[in-house]
Parts: structure tokens; sequence; C-alpha cells
């Protein structure tokens, strides 16, 4: 943001490149004159302007999303851009839906090739048993994937290697592979011996000769009943998941034309619309709570403890120039005086609301403004986390901190944490002993710990 004279006249100029995400701001929107377009809200000056954006909504195929419950006539209109999400095939190029498209071995409408792969080779999966919902073992196990089996007339098989994961492992790298890996929660062998024989009816076990290496080896295999079933009849709760392929990507198609996920089309893709200003006069300066409404219609808070309180800079141009929209439309004050105060106004988020709640006063009627702080437990979370990597203080956050600390949410909080680690030190000896003398007492033969140790797997095969 800079100020500049342009023909005469004190005005600011935006960063070009942070706008371009947010093509519509300060504009009239749909081509329809007296509307103008701030974060999101097409405020509609007239009742002509107001019927005619509705109108020419519905023609450029938005579906109207208001929730007509209430009886307000001045409630916001809710609008929606319909059919625009898509996906493109990563093999043929072509626009795809994205119904079901995250489904294992979903094909391509065009030239029916796979377009996504939950389970691959060596990917890894992170599962909890289940038997009629209910949760078998302690917690979920992680295991590297063999392959997945399916069948025409019965749920396909999700096969496993054999040994759970106890470090954390990445799948081996590959174009069409997120770069995620999974932590297990489960890290002990012997514990996860003891899940095994828990679950031990859900799965059954086959020795199968490996393609990649030529060795028979001992794997895991599940019945995925998942897909078209009820969440009773499933075996297994997928809590992550590495390794997918994934053969397309997300984009938008609007007039034909494809566009990126994250780009703007040539309208927006939401909007509300109000009426709020209709045949209204401007907001004066003078009003107790301006700098608070200038700052809602930009989309920002207007409390200062609810910004950081190391001086560090929260808005950026695009929440300026919403202020500036809002200001020009709908507040009764000089462009330039105002271009002038926020060109030189304080940056960091506390001072700039006092600055501009000083500004609003000094150009009224000179009465000091009422700016709102309050004790927030987050101030407290960020000062500890400072103080705890050695960083300092500075007197305001300190300020904050100690404010913070005093919320009830805070002693919640801290209460919370206390009962759940105090849970964690006993329940975890307890859990593993009471399993321990659980399975000890059964006839199953003990689990030759020298099977294909896991350990032997942190990172993925070469």
């Amino acid at each position: 943001m800079e100020l500049t004279v342009i023909d005469g006249v004190q005005k600011l100029t935006f960063d070009e490149k942070i706008l371009k995400d947010v093509p519509f701001e300060g504009q009239s929107i749909l081509g329809i004159q007296d509307t103008v377009y701030i974060a999101g809200t097409v405020f509609a000056k007239t009742e002509e302007a107001f019927a005619a954006v509705q109108k020419q909504a519905l023609a450029e195929n938005y579906a109207d999303q208001t929730n007509r419950r209430s009886e307000d006539p001045d409630k916001d209109l809710s609008f929606l851009l319909k059919d625009i999400n898509a996906a493109e095939c990563g093999s043929c190029e072509g626009v795809i839906s994205q119904r079901g498209i995250l489904t294992h071995g979903h094909q391509c409408e065009h030239c029916n090739e796979p377009v996504y792969l939950e389970y691959t080779r060596d990917g890894g999966i992170m599962l909890q048993f289940m038997k009629d919902r209910k949760e078998i073992g302690r917690a979920p196990l992680a295991f590297r994937i063999f392959g997945y089996r399916e069948h025409p007339d019965k749920p396909a098989d999700l096969l496993l290697f054999a040994d759970p994961l106890l470090e954390n492992y990445g799948a081996p790298r590959h174009p069409n592979r997120g770069s995620n890996g999974l932590r297990p929660r489960v890290r002990n062998f012997d514990e996860a011996r003891l899940i095994l024989a828990e679950a031990k009816d859900l799965y059954k076990t086959e020795i199968v000769s490996d393609p990649m290496t030529g060795k028979d080896i001992k794997i895991i295999v599940i019945e995925d009943r998942t897909p078209g079933m009820s969440v009773k009849e499933s075996l297994f709760e997928t809590y992550d998941l590495c390794g997918q392929m994934f053969n397309h990507r997300d984009i938008k198609y609007y007039g034909g034309q494809k566009y990126d996920e994250l780009d703007p089309l040539p309208i927006p893709d939401s909007f509300s619309l109000s009426r709020k200003y209709i045949d209204q006069p401007k907001h004066s300066l003078a009003e107790p709570d301006i700098h608070e409404i200038i700052l809602h219609a930009a989309a920002q808070v207007s409390c200062t403890d609810f910004y950081r309180q190391d001086n560090s800079v929260p808005f950026d141009d695009i929440a300026y120039k919403r202020m500036t929209d809002f200001v020009e439309n709908f507040v009764d004050a000089d462009p330039q005086e105002w271009a002038i105060f926020l060109s030189h106004a304080s940056q960091d988020g506390p001072g700039f609301i006092h600055n501009l709640a000083a500004w609003c006063a000094a150009m009224s009627d000179g009465h000091k403004r009422e700016v709102r702080s309050e004790p927030n437990m987050f101030n407290a979370i960020s000062g500890m986390g400072k103080l705890i990597s050695g960083q300092p203080l500075s007197y305001a956050e300190s300020i904050a901190m100690e404010e913070g600390a005093e919320t009830p949410e805070a002693h919640k909080l801290a209460g919370l944490l206390q009962q759940e680690f105090d849970a964690k030190k006993q329940g975890e000896s307890t859990a593993f002993r009471r399993r321990l003398e659980n399975w000890v007492g059964t006839d199953e033969p003990p689990l030759d710990p020298r099977d294909e140790n896991p350990k032997d797997f942190t990172s993925g095969p070469t």
C-alpha cells in the first residue's frame, strides 16, 4: 500500500499481486450499477439494483441458498454458483465429475483409466479393528500395504504386510503421490501383538509370493466391507493413509473453460446480497462504534485482544482496500484524509485499532472512543510458548498473557491437560498389564517376536 498523488489528489494504491486473487473488491457486480462488492457481500444502494442483481444471479446459474425460515425482510440473500466444481483426468485431460472420485479404483468417464487408488503397494494405513461398531484394541495399528484384491461377488480384500509399523513411515516417492506419512500411535512391539491377538477373528493370514522379491512372505487379509455397505458391517476404521495415487486434479469449470481450483472465475463463486444501505444516509464518523463498523466491513475483528501483542502485522492490502472501499461508499469522510491516515497508521493490530478510533474522533466530535479489549486465553498460550523457547516478552505481551491466564477457559484447559497427562501416565501401563494377563490366561500359543521385525521398515522399501 502506497500513498500517491493522482490528478493532484492523494490516493492509495495497493499491491496488484495480492489483489489478483480478489478481483471483485470494490467493483459493481454482474455489470449492475449502484452495487459494490466488499469481502464477499454485495451491497445494493437502491431497490432497483437489489432486484436486478437477484434476477441476474439466477440467469447466471447461481442457486439461491438463503435460509428462508426467518421472516426478516432485511435478511441478506445468499447465492452460490452451481456446477463449477469438477476434476481433470490425468490420463486424457477430460473434465469429469468429482462425485465418488476418492473411491479406490474410480475410473475416468472418458478413457476408463483409474483416477484414484487408495490402497497401493508400499503405501501405509493406520486402522482400528472394529466389531459391531465397537473398537478392538487400545489404539489403531499402522501397517505397510501389500495390495488390494477385488472379487466380483464379495467384498474386496485389503492385504497388509504382517508386522505392524512401529516407526514413522513414508511411502516411496512417486509423482502422483502426496508427501504425507504415518506416525504410528502404538510403538511397542508387544502391545501391537496383543492388539492383533484381540482382533484375531477379524482377519486371516496367508503366505504369498512377493512379486517384487520372489520370496514367500506372510500377509494379513482383511475384508474391506465399507464400499456400499453400512458402517456396522465394517471390520476396521481408517485413521490415516499415505501412498495413495492421484491421477486427477480438482478444477473449476465455467463457460466451457477450465480454471485451477483456487483461481478466480470471471464472476464470484458465491456472494451475499445485502439491502442494508438501500436509500440510507452514510455513516457518520461521530458514531461511537464507527471504527468497529469499518473493521467488520473488511471482515476483521475489532477487539484488540484478538491480535498478537508483539507488534506483528495482521493486515494485508486486501484488508486495507476493503476498509477503503467501505469508507468511500458508505462513510461520510473525506477520501483524501482517509488515505493520509491509513498510510501513516500503526500496522500492528492493537495499535491500528486505537489509531482508527482516535482518527474517527479527531475528524468528528473529538470524544474519546471506547476500544474493546477482553482477556484472551490464546495470548496466555502464545506468551508461554515464547517463554519456553527462551524468547523475551514485550510489556504488552506480558500483560495480555497474565490477563489471558486468569480466564475461565484457561483454567479449564489447564485442568483438562492435567487430567489427560495423569490418565495417560497411569492408563497405559494398567491397560497393557490387563491385556497381558488376559492373553497369558488363554490357550493361544504366543506369537514369535522374531517374525519379520517391523523396525526394518522405517522409511519405506528402496
